[in-house]
């Protein structure tokens, strides 16, 4: 049983990081087989990963910035009063 999870496991890695290969490929302009050309894929890579930045931190570190915050206010509250 312990061979089959672990291949199991190694599968769903491997998957995983194929995944996050072709869509690394997908944000740089490449599709597969097809290729941007220079001056396209020049404006591709800026809207994309800038749209990529944009959501990253408005709805990853924001959230995470005012949970922190939450939490520092608890600490304040119970250490000091």
């Amino acid at each position: 049983m312990d061979t089959v999870k672990r291949f199991m496991i190694d599968v769903v890695i491997e998957n995983v990081l194929m995944a996050m290969y072709y869509s690394y490929q997908f944000l740089n302009g490449r599709f597969g087989k097809k290729i941007l050309r220079q001056p396209y894929k020049l404006i591709w890579q800026i809207a994309v990963w800038s749209l990529f930045v944009y959501f990253f931190i408005t709805k990853i570190m924001f959230p995470s910035i005012e949970w922190w915050q939450g939490i520092v206010d608890y600490m304040n509250y119970v250490i000091w009063g």
